[in-house]
């Protein structure tokens, strides 16, 4: 069995190699670590999990590792991915969630800074084979808006959206 690393780094002088291994017994689904990184069995060969879902991404979109994964694609520090956002509705197709990311501007775990006051970003995700992929036309990110700009987004939601902060 052999592993092919999926990407090229941008080095020129690495490239891409077959490296061969044995195991004392069969690996079967398990995850593979090298180099303290998780690997998965992908047909033949390996490839690296998700920093954020893991070898086995969960099946609900509206977990916290599909969430999580987008937030960061905003370039949010890693350490406040979860406190910077506010999921406001997600129904596995569509995801609105806030973005306040002046949270960022107090350490993690502390409980008694509050964070400086900024404006808050509505976001609005759509989800596509690849997870959540970030929709454009929410400036102010009432329903109305959202839906003029993306008439899929559904009527139904909009009731569940609480007015901007």
């Amino acid at each position: 069995m052999s592993h092919r690393r999926a990407r090229s780094s941008a080095c020129p002088g690495q490239q891409l190699a077959d490296v061969p291994f044995t195991a004392a017994r069969p690996i079967g689904n398990r995850a593979l670590v090298l180099n303290n990184e998780p690997w998965h069995r992908t047909g033949a060969t390996f490839d690296r999990c998700d920093e954020f879902l893991g070898c086995t991404p969960p099946a609900d979109h509206c977990a916290d590792p599909w969430i999580d994964r987008a937030v960061f694609d905003l370039d949010v520090p890693v350490k406040h991915l979860n406190g910077v956002r506010d999921v406001l509705v997600c129904d596995g197709r569509w995801m609105v969630l806030d973005l306040n990311r002046h949270v960022g501007d107090c350490p993690v775990g502390n409980t008694s800074c509050v964070p400086p006051a900024g404006p808050v970003q509505r976001v609005v995700y759509s989800w596509d084979a690849r997870g959540w992929k970030q929709e454009n036309g929410a400036k102010t990110g009432t329903c109305q808006e959202i839906r003029a700009a993306l008439p899929a987004f559904p009527q139904a939601l909009c009731g569940k959206l609480p007015p901007r902060r």
